[in-house]
């Protein structure tokens, strides 16, 4: 079976906090990070630096809510 994922949401959760969120066949995940980096990189002007973190901030909340 095919999963349908995509990366919803990128929100300010606190100081040095990011809350992200994804939506696996139609429902959705969330998870907080600290990796600036990462979102950091989401907002990068580079295309294929965004599609590498959209990738890295999927698996990061997929293995936050136990789906992988």
């Amino acid at each position: 079976m095919t999963q349908n994922i995509e990366l919803i949401g990128n929100q300010f959760s606190g100081y040095g906090h990011r809350k992200l969120s994804i939506l696996v066949d139609g429902v959705v995940y969330t998870a907080i990070t600290t990796d600036m980096r990462l979102t950091d990189n989401l907002n990068d002007d580079d295309d294929d630096i965004v599609d590498e973190a959209k990738k890295d901030a999927i698996k990061y909340v997929m293995a936050q809510n136990n789906l992988i």
